[in-house]
């Protein structure tokens, strides 16, 4: 579940560089918070498609059920290491697509 604290964590920093795209008078704090959000978008897609970040949640899940910690997971818990895999598989496989 540390990943999901991490993103979480990420977010935090990341989301008020671009909430001042919406409400600062300042041209120039717009336009820095607009290329901010451009690049931690970029930034997103590109650790997304990292096959090696999906071997490693795979991997991960399969040692979680191999040990039998998988039971011992809350179903909270369980569907968010389902959807870590499943979320990494579809952006490397939809965005993969566009790229070719």
């Amino acid at each position: 579940m540390t990943v999901s604290r991490i993103d979480a964590h990420f977010d935090e920093i990341t989301e008020p560089l671009t909430f001042y795209q919406n409400v600062s008078p300042s041209k120039e704090i717009r336009d820095a918070s607009n290329e901010a959000e451009s690049l931690i978008r970029d930034f997103g897609v590109e650790c997304s498609m990292r096959l090696d970040v999906f071997k490693a949640k795979v991997a991960a899940k399969e040692n979680i059920k191999a040990s039998g910690q998988w039971e011992k997971l809350s179903s909270e818990e369980q569907r968010l290491v389902e959807k870590m895999v499943i979320d990494t598989l579809l952006s490397c496989t939809i965005i993969g697509s566009h790229s070719r």
